[in-house]
């Protein structure tokens, strides 16, 4: 991990920790911090740009299985790849999967690499019926 003056990207971690003070993030964590904002933004809901976030949040309710998972993946792609221009999302490298045993949620894992570095990550998260978690 770089110190933060050979970061490329710094930002102030929107997820506060217990003790309710913001962390420092650096290079990746940036944009894995930016695609969660995005992911979990219900779309519509941000004052002055309706356009950013997700329909994760439309898709509750609906029956956990592939066919879900890959209506959740394509958009995704579209949004995350609409708002957040430091990475390339690698299409070949980004699943959602259904979590075993079924009917729990669904795995999310991103593929992407950050253009100016060209260094490639995975960003991972699961989406269950009781919530979000990392």
């Amino acid at each position: 991990m770089p110190s933060i003056n050979e970061a490329t990207y710094v930002d102030v971690n929107s997820r506060f920790g217990l003790n309710r003070r913001p962390e420092i993030i650096l290079d990746n964590e940036t944009i894995e911090n930016s695609f969660y904002n995005i992911i979990t933004t219900p779309l519509g809901t941000r004052q002055f740009r309706r356009d950013y976030g997700s329909k994760l949040h439309e898709f509750i309710h609906e029956p956990i299985d592939a066919f879900t998972a890959f209506e959740i993946e394509a958009d995704l792609l579209q949004n995350l790849r609409l708002h957040e221009q430091r990475a390339r999302i690698i299409r070949s490298r980004t699943t959602v999967s259904v979590l075993k045993p079924p009917g729990i949620g669904f795995l999310i894992q991103i593929g992407y690499v950050i253009k100016i570095t060209e260094a490639f990550y995975t960003f991972r998260v699961k989406v269950e019926r009781k919530g979000t978690t990392l």
